[in-house]
């Protein structure tokens, strides 16, 4: 039988399906043809290479020696086309090499797990600092609430020559005031000090912390040199500059 194709080149790549029916190779041309000479294959025996629909006699596509060819598909033919013998399936195809990809993907993971603990030791740091200056700016705006009332209390000092007290200057009364955060704000006379003191001493809520809610503020008015002093029962860690123990740093 004249062959269908010409002659693959040397390098090309050939499956082959022995005298059981198993799967060989790959082989070159010319080893695919020593074993044909050899008598291992015949020329029904079926081959396949890539590009091929799919498994053919091996005389059908490769150039054989005549007269070997002739012998060997007249002697063969029943074997190799014996009903119920399956062809061998074509070769899987090789599968893609994606190293790239995955190098990227190990250097993305390890990043990753480098990066885990150095955002949470950023955060361990950056959460308190953040907390502790939110309730400073808090304590910082009940102060500015009370600026009002120091003025009318030194107006009144200046006037009357004492200390007013809540109902007086227009100041309300200890549980009337509507700024919020402060309640039970006591005005009058800074009974804890030796010399005569004014104060303004609200206690605070509202801020949903315990570290600020109940605690007290003070604001003392030193009449003699005209100067407001603050103190608070909050640590000093919260309060604004203006409003810390001068011992603290």
């Amino acid at each position: 039988m004249t062959p269908t194709s010409s002659p693959p080149p040397a390098t090309a790549e050939w499956f082959y399906a022995d005298a059981s029916h198993q799967q060989q190779g790959p082989v070159d041309h010319d080893t695919l043809l020593a074993l044909f000479n050899q008598g291992q294959i015949t020329a029904l025996s079926l081959v396949w290479k890539a590009g091929m629909p799919a498994w053919q006699p091996l005389h059908e596509v490769v150039q054989l020696p005549a007269a070997l060819n002739r012998q060997s598909t007249g002697t063969a033919t029943a074997s190799a086309r014996m009903p119920g013998t399956a062809q061998p399936p074509p070769p899987p195809a090789p599968a893609k090499k994606n190293k790239g990809c995955l190098i990227a993907l190990v250097v993305a993971l390890v990043l990753g797990l480098l990066a885990i603990p150095v955002i949470g030791i950023l955060a361990a740091i950056a959460i308190p600092a953040y907390q502790d200056h939110t309730l400073r700016a808090q304590i910082a705006s009940t102060l500015a609430t009370l600026s009002p009332y120091q003025q009318s209390v030194a107006a009144f000092y200046a006037e009357h020559g004492r200390c007013p007290v809540n109902g007086e200057a227009g100041i309300p009364e200890r549980d009337a005031f509507p700024e919020p955060n402060i309640t039970d704000v006591y005005v009058g006379i800074d009974t804890d000090e030796d010399q005569y003191e004014c104060i303004i001493a609200p206690t605070l809520t509202g801020f949903g912390s315990p570290k600020l809610d109940s605690q007290t503020l003070w604001l003392t008015y030193d009449a003699d040199n005209g100067e407001w002093l603050c103190g608070s029962t909050v640590a000093d860690r919260y309060l604004p500059s203006s409003c810390k123990n001068p011992d603290t740093p």
